[in-house]
């Protein structure tokens, strides 16, 4: 039997936040998960990250929020 072995390109690596992150889970519709983790694609983000951005994003004092 013989094995093929195939590298995965490596993703743009993202800055390293100053802050650990850990490991978390939460519950989703799979029509929903299935829409963002294409959306993260199309933007070529991994998944955790850009929830994180939208997290913070919403968590901005509403001035900041508005003006954008």
């Amino acid at each position: 039997m013989t094995s093929l072995v195939v590298q995965m390109p490596q993703k743009k690596t993202e800055p390293r936040m100053e802050e650990d992150r850990i490991t978390t889970s939460i519950k989703i519709t799979p029509s929903v998960w299935k829409q963002f983790k294409k959306y993260a694609i199309d933007r070529d983000s991994e998944i955790s990250t850009l929830l994180e951005e939208i997290i913070r994003k919403e968590l901005e004092p509403s001035s900041k929020k508005h003006t954008q």
